[in-house]
């Protein structure tokens, strides 16, 4: 077998996973899990998400681990969202040395939205003694350029967190093998 770090999604799956090449199409992750999907190969990619939400849970056990950029965090967490066809808001929450309490899902949405309340996500920080939080949630579509509901919602965060005492550091959301971050675009 050829070496899989130069392979393309596509390849691994055919190579790794016996996954035949005609009913793949596309070239992001995203868009061949949803070509098998249609093409009624909808157990392996069933398979694939428990596989990598599996991985993507052993390796958030980050507890006591702290991060230096929204990359860090986008990197630590991306395979929790993979194959994703509802909208997950989760809460990191910090200690005030910014490492990682606990990472939780807050709310599981729509196709398109996640509706989410202050109330639930300060509650647990504020349970947890937690020093600051970083949200993040994911757009099924794939991209991942906030909404306006979205940036209205950082904002209010922000200003409940400012009441509580409890810092808003960052609001990634995760669109296909991609990410947005609120403060690397000066948007927190």
């Amino acid at each position: 077998m050829d070496n899989i770090s130069h392979m393309d999604c596509r390849e691994i799956l055919n190579q790794c996973f016996d996954v035949p090449s005609e009913e793949m199409k596309g070239d992001s992750l995203t868009e061949v899990f949803s070509s098998l999907r249609q093409n009624g190969n909808r157990h392996i990619v069933d398979g694939l998400l428990v596989l990598f939400e599996r991985y993507a849970e052993e390796k958030a056990r980050f507890e006591g681990e702290s991060f230096t950029s929204s990359r860090d965090i986008y990197e630590a967490i991306k395979l929790k969202f993979v194959g994703k066809m509802q909208e997950e808001f989760h809460c990191i929450y910090l200690d005030n040395k910014h490492r990682i309490i606990e990472c939780q899902m807050i709310t599981k949405g729509t196709l398109n939205q996640s509706l989410v309340h202050p109330r639930e996500c300060f509650a647990p920080a504020i349970e947890k003694r937690a020093a600051a939080v970083v949200f993040i949630h994911n757009h099924p579509s794939g991209n991942p350029a906030p909404s306006q509901q979205d940036r209205d919602i950082t904002k209010r965060l922000q200003e409940v967190g400012e009441l509580v005492g409890i810092r808003v550091l960052d609001h990634l959301v995760v669109g296909g093998d991609t990410y947005f971050s609120f403060v690397d675009d000066n948007l927190l």
